[in-house]
């Protein structure tokens, strides 16, 4: 896991599980789970 995240996500078996596909994931699959996020999180804007 990258250095500069939060202990309490570094310690996240989901997260790093998320972030090792992540190269390999096709890109519909990332826009698609991108999308869950910001719109969990309130987030619609584009970035």
């Amino acid at each position: 896991m990258p250095e500069c995240l939060p202990d309490s996500l570094q310690n996240n078996p989901d997260l790093a599980a998320v972030i090792r596909a992540w190269p390999e994931l096709p890109e519909a699959l990332r826009k698609g789970i991108v999308a869950m996020v910001k719109a969990a999180s309130g987030n619609t804007t584009d970035s």
